[in-house]
């Protein structure tokens, strides 16, 4: 079946956008009654992504009553892990298994600390910069476009994306500025903060059973936003057995 695209409200521009790159992440929701198990995931995955994706322990293990279960001795959770802070995580399990509120938490607290270095480091001695998306958008006098390479050194040159080049250079943070996060930083802390809270519980793609997905309709932040909402409603809605998998792309095929 084809991939379900999330629908675009009244406000969603008419001109063409970028199409949004591969996920990185992506959360998978298991049918009824089944848990987690590599060939289950491969299959329902397969339709939607062409690349490698492997379990990734992302979702914390939520307490049960005032002790935690070993989870690594739990058969309903899969892949699991323990931090080297002492928090168990897990790439999948029932929701109800599963600390989304948490996730989600930390997610936004460690894009505030990254929104507001960047704001320190970057924006405060920069100006407005366009983010990447728009250099692959076909402009009427561009016909056609310029090569990757050509558009990728003109994106590159522009102030605001060479500081953040400049920080990551440096490695004094322990974080590095993601180029494509461009339009996000730009957009402001609540944007930004948004989607690291949100992308952390429904990742770039969300598959379900039937065939169906959820994935935004182009790259901009806005269809971004969108999509997560959407996503986090379906998740929101699912009865606390059903079983969530977080997956995560090969670094060989990131690259």
């Amino acid at each position: 079946m084809p991939t379900q695209r999330v629908p675009q409200s009244p406000t969603t521009p008419t001109t063409p956008g970028v199409v949004a790159a591969a996920p990185t992440h992506v959360v998978v929701v298991l049918p009824e009654d089944q848990a987690a198990c590599g060939p289950a995931v491969a299959s329902q995955l397969a339709p939607h992504a062409v690349h490698h994706y492997v379990p990734c322990p992302a979702f914390p293990v939520r307490n049960v009553g005032r002790r935690l279960l070993r989870p690594h001795r739990d058969p309903l959770l899969w892949q699991v892990a323990r931090r080297p802070d002492g928090i168990w995580v897990t790439a999948a399990g029932p929701r109800g298994r599963l600390d989304l509120h948490t996730l989600s938490r930390i997610a936004g607290w460690h894009a505030h600390q990254r929104w507001q270095a960047w704001k320190t480091l970057v924006a405060s001695g920069t100006t407005q910069a366009r983010d990447w998306e728009s250099f692959l958008t076909p402009r009427p006098q561009h016909h056609p476009l310029p090569p990757l390479d050509e558009l990728r050194r003109q994106f590159e040159a522009q102030p605001r994306v060479l500081a953040m080049i400049a920080v990551n250079a440096q490695r004094v943070l322990p974080f590095r500025f993601d180029l494509d996060e461009l339009a996000a930083f730009q957009a402001g802390e609540q944007v930004y903060c948004t989607l690291a809270a949100q992308q952390a519980v429904v990742g770039q793609l969300l598959v379900l059973p039937g065939g169906l997905a959820y994935r935004p309709v182009t790259s901009s932040v806005a269809d971004r936003l969108r999509y997560l909402r959407a996503a986090l409603d379906v998740v929101e809605g699912l009865h606390r057995d059903r079983h969530l998998v977080a997956m995560t792309r090969t670094r060989t095929d990131a690259a």
